[in-house]
This record gives structure tokens, sequence and C-alpha cells, in this order.
């Protein structure tokens, strides 16, 4: 009667550490996928910081280039914005929502800039000057 019990009692022990074990592996791979998220998350971010600090760079181009001005300054200067605009749009289309919105205003402004370059404004430097602030302060990233 003792050896069956203890038989028993060992079968219980065995079947609650295979339990352990089991909850044990499911929770590391729980955390391997969410430190796969936080990871996708983090190389996301340093992704849209990076297009961001190239737009900024490009944008300070632009505004030396205007004090020169001309026409061909005008043309390249367009395809430029449209660039960094299209550049910036494949970068933050898979964001959170609160930096999509912060993207989209910024969008806006290089929307203002093109149409500022479009009709000869004189105004360009001070466009350009309002979209790298913008850029500087109010961007988020995720």
């Amino acid at each position: 009667m003792k050896a069956n019990n203890l038989s028993w009692a060992a079968i219980a022990i065995a079947i609650f550490a295979l339990m352990l074990s089991f909850f044990a592996l499911n929770q590391s791979s729980n955390l391997k996928l969410i430190n796969s998220k936080n990871l996708q998350s983090q190389v996301r971010s340093l992704q849209q910081q990076a297009q961001l600090r190239t737009a900024s760079e490009k944008l300070e181009d632009l505004k030396q280039r205007a004090t020169v001005g001309g026409a061909a300054f005008v043309s390249q200067a367009q395809v430029d914005v449209t660039q960094i605009r299209e550049d910036l749009r494949k970068n933050f289309e898979t964001a959170s929502e609160n930096t999509k919105k912060s993207w989209q205003e910024l969008d806006k402004q290089l929307v203002a800039l093109q149409d500022n370059l479009r009709s000869g404004g004189v105004n360009v430097i001070d466009a350009i000057d309002k979209v790298l602030q913008n850029l500087k302060k109010n961007i988020q990233h995720d």
C-alpha cells in the first residue's frame, strides 16, 4: 500500500513538473515574442529618427541654395521637397496614430513650401525655416 501511494505521489509530482515546464516554455516563447515586437518598434523608431535627420539636412541645404535662387533652384527645390515628402511618407505610414498626426502636420508645411516655390514667393527661406523648426521641435517618432 505504501509503495502504491509512493507511486501515485511520484506520478503526481512528475505531472506537476511536466505542467510547470510546459508553462515555463510557453512564457519563454511569449517573452521572445514581446522582445521581438519591442525590437521591431525600436528599429522603426531609429529609422524614423534617421529619416527626420536626413530631411532636416536636405532642408538646410535647400535653405543655403535658396539664397542664390534662380529658375534652376526653384525647379530642383520642388524635386527635392517632393523627394523629402515621399521618403517621410514611406517611413511614417506604419507609425502610431500620434506619430502619424505630427508627420501629417509636417507634410502640410512641406506642401505649403512647394506652393511657395511654385508661385515664386519671396518667403521661401522663411517657409524652409518654419518647416525646420517644426521638424526639430514637434515631430514625434515611435
